[in-house]
């Protein structure tokens, strides 16, 4: 957490001679045995997992046509977890597709997400989870996963329970637990996105490999 803290002051670009821009912002999370791991799967849904209805999708490619590739991911691990946002936008539209990106990931930190949200991103949730025991090499994943990860034998029978108990309240208090060291911001792009990025703080150009 120390880590996030002091590298989240910064924005770290790494430049490439291309005409697009990558730009990734990630954090640590909680770990797969963490209760709070159902809200936060709920909220990284309704942010930016669950296609064109996620907030990101919405926002940076629906509205604006900003970015083709936007998107979060959550994963959850025996030791660690971990949240990234990403989007693939034109250089000269990295700033603003970094300002919706950021603004969006504080959002779902600060307020409640909507009672429609909400319900979309549950029932989404727990019918897709059928589809992950289609055959037996899946299934034999699944029961890996858990002795693995030394999850209770009761994991993945409880899961969708566990999902549809997700309350607002528990989405927005685990975003505010995993974002309140702030996001470290990489950004793969020209040299020339510095100017544009210092609006955001202080942007540390990594040395060519």
């Amino acid at each position: 957490a120390g880590d996030v803290r002091v590298h989240a002051k910064k924005i770290y670009l790494v430049p490439r001679a291309v005409p697009q821009a990558t730009i990734i912002m990630g954090t640590l999370a909680v770990t797969v045995g963490d209760p709070r791991s159902y809200a936060l799967s709920v909220m990284n849904y309704i942010l930016g997992e669950g296609s064109f209805n996620s907030r990101l999708m919405q926002e940076i490619r629906v509205k604006r046509g900003l970015s083709y590739s936007v998107q979060s991911i959550m994963k959850f691990r025996r030791d660690l977890g971990l949240f990234l946002a990403f989007a693939q936008t034109r250089t000269d539209q990295a700033d603003q597709t970094f300002a919706l990106l950021l603004e969006n990931v504080k959002a779902i930190a600060s307020a409640p997400v909507s009672d429609e949200e909400l319900a979309w991103a549950k029932s989404s949730m727990i019918y897709s989870y059928i589809f992950d025991f289609e055959t037996p090499l899946e299934v034999l994943g699944m029961l890996s996963m858990v002795q693995y990860n030394r999850l209770p034998d009761t994991y993945l029978a409880d899961y969708t329970k566990n999902i549809s108990a997700v309350t607002k309240e528990m989405v927005q208090k685990g975003a505010a637990d995993i974002f309140k060291d702030g996001l470290v911001k990489v950004v793969v792009g020209d040299e020339s996105l510095k100017a544009a990025l210092s609006k955001f703080g202080e942007v540390v150009v990594l040395p060519v490999q």
